[in-house]
């Protein structure tokens, strides 16, 4: 029987990656086997006040085992308030089943009990529980009239803490630290030391102030025990119903095509899309099913923050565009608690929302870094012919700049009022200029031009460069002679008129990984005049063992007294979840 079933899910899937019409090439093993997947999401404190970072890691492993899952390649993390409305909500790149991110909290919203959410569209199809939730307790000391219970049942003591070294779920792991206590603005030593082989995994180490201002706080992991109690590690698929699809290979964006004009056809349609970049561009295409139905898969990184998505037909101003919007996870289960805060609790959120501003009106001197994402190339680079327009004499036309400039490539005269662009073939068996229907694929900073009448008159003094593919490029049924790249000096190239069958569509991106910024005082005159208020002395997303080598990490205490909690969570390669916190004391 489970053999029939794998069997059926198997064919599922190879049905499924036909109507991705090539752009899912293979199914992964794992997933024909439709194995659950669930998330953990190991965040910084669970107290934060307004205009404070929170930065998590995201961990999706398989609910079988908990080894890293390799089927969703994004996942979704959301905060979520009271009434469960979405404050915020992000898309994580995950990477053997490691993401990681950060969001800012905004100052509109009111002090309270608020959750992070994690999740993949893939868990949608989990019976029970689908999502990951964690407790996060929000103070906005600049608003007035906010649900808050103050007691006056609990006095703050200032350094009074007993410091707490627990490992949960032993592993031959040692966290060592180099003293219990510190002086402000000194270096603290941590020793990661792995006994054993099977220490190997990811885990993220958090360093911030311990709370001492909530008393409700929880175990924010008792969520991800929920999965646990799912016994069946397998996604019960049932035909007929409805399934939400895993992110394989990268995001997965859906629409539809409508028309007016019964005549034509909503049937093997195809549409592209463009989506520009920093570092290059990538565009794709789609064809549409029986029921005008699309899909793109946006398997590359990118940094934009809107793309060009197209009907490509000579009759595209007959179709309309329509992108389905994203929806997310049944959250109608998720309970909120009144936040309860001592009397004498007052001058300490005084005190560090006073911080808080000091240290965001520094931001400009302690940046963090983006990592850049890799070049974009949509086509391979042998026998690219690029011509930088400064090299050569000037034309004010690209018409002029092809006859004047760039060898092997001419506008053909259709009719009265359009031309085409065609390239001379490095094979002459592909030549087909005497044929106007077959055209050059032109794009300008990677948005597909299927009108080249437009780009005639077009100000070749704002293009950068011009280059060629002396190839034939086929896309099903769409047969191009050559490709012609321009990239404008802005890189910000438009379409000059809008159509229902061209949309500029705003991305739903991935958040970009960080380098978040470190101070170093070791020597002493360095940025000694700058305020350096952080509640957060460090934030490493990722640590990775390999070997069994002793990893030493050094970070530096703030201006901020008071007690600070080490956390380090994460999972071995054999799915064992790891979890350790150690104590110290700046005075």
């Amino acid at each position: 029987m489970k053999k029939i079933y794998k069997i059926f899910i198997l064919f599922f899937f190879i049905q499924f990656s036909n109507f991705l019409i090539g752009q899912q090439n293979k199914i992964e093993s794992n997933v024909s086997n439709a194995l659950k997947e669930q998330v953990f999401i190991h965040y910084n404190s669970s107290l934060l006040l307004v205009g404070e970072y929170l930065h998590y890691t995201m961990y999706c492993t398989y609910l079988k085992n908990q080894k890293p899952s390799t089927i969703s390649k994004i996942g979704y993390v959301e905060l979520v308030g009271e009434g469960n409305k979405v404050i915020i909500s992000q898309k994580v790149r995950l990477i053997n089943g490691l993401g990681r991110g950060d969001f800012f909290l905004p100052v509109s919203i009111p002090s309270g009990n608020y959750k992070i959410i994690g999740y993949t569209n893939w868990m949608k199809n989990n019976e029970t529980t689908s999502y990951f939730a964690g407790d996060i307790n929000v103070i906005n000391p600049y608003q007035e009239n906010q649900k808050i219970n103050f007691i006056t049942n609990k006095n703050l003591s200032n350094n009074n803490f007993d410091l707490k070294n627990e490992t949960t779920n032993k592993v031959d792991l040692t966290v060592e630290l180099s003293n219990n206590t510190y002086k402000q603005r000194s270096k603290v030593s941590m020793s990661l030391s792995p006994n054993q082989e099977h220490i190997n995994g990811n885990y993220s180490i958090s360093v911030h102030q311990k709370n001492s201002i909530i008393t409700n706080t929880e175990d924010y992991s008792n969520n991800y025990k929920e999965f646990k109690g799912e016994e069946y590690p397998y996604i019960k698929l049932v035909e007929g119903s409805a399934i939400s699809l895993p992110e394989l290979r990268g995001e997965i964006i859906k629409g539809t095509i409508e028309t007016a004009n019964t005549a034509l056809p909503i049937h093997n349609i195809s549409i592209s899309i463009s989506v520009p970049n920093s570092n290059g561009y990538f565009f794709k295409f789609s064809r549409t099913n029986s029921k005008g139905e699309f899909v793109f898969i946006l398997d590359k990184e990118y940094d934009a923050d809107d793309a060009v998505i197209q009907v490509i037909s000579k009759n595209n101003n007959d179709y309309k565009l329509k992108i389905l919007p994203y929806t997310g996870v049944d959250l109608s289960n998720l309970t909120y608690k009144r936040l309860r805060i001592p009397y004498s609790a007052n001058q300490l959120i005084l005190n560090r929302s006073i911080h808080n501003q000091i240290d965001n009106a520094y931001f400009e001197l302690k940046p963090d870094s983006i990592l850049i994402n890799k070049k974009s190339e949509p086509f391979t680079m042998n026998n690219k012919i690029v011509y930088k327009l400064d090299d050569y004499t000037r034309f004010k036309t690209v018409k002029e700049t092809l006859i004047e400039v760039v060898d092997n490539v001419w506008s053909k005269k259709i009719d009265d009022n359009r031309y085409v662009f065609q390239v001379r073939m490095e094979n002459k068996a592909y030549d087909y200029f005497e044929l106007p229907e077959i055209k050059a694929l032109v794009l300008v900073d990677g948005v597909v031009v299927q009108d080249h009448t437009i780009m005639m008159d077009y100000d070749a003094r704002k293009i950068e460069s011009i280059s060629l593919l002396k190839r034939k490029y086929v896309y099903g049924e769409e047969v191009y002679q050559g490709i012609i790249e321009i990239f404008t000096k802005a890189g910000d190239f438009k379409l000059p008129y809008s159509k229902s069958g061209v949309i500029n569509y705003n991305l739903f991106k991935p958040i970009q990984n960080l380098i978040y910024y470190k101070p170093n005082y070791k020597k002493l005159d360095i940025n000694k005049h700058i305020p350096d208020f952080r509640y957060q002395l460090l934030w490493e997303p990722n640590i990775t063992f390999k070997d069994l080598k002793t990893k030493e990490i050094e970070f530096y205490t703030s201006d901020v007294k008071g007690a600070f909690t080490l956390t380090l969570k994460g999972f071995t390669e054999n799915g064992k979840e790891v979890s350790i916190e150690k104590d110290f004391i700046v005075e």
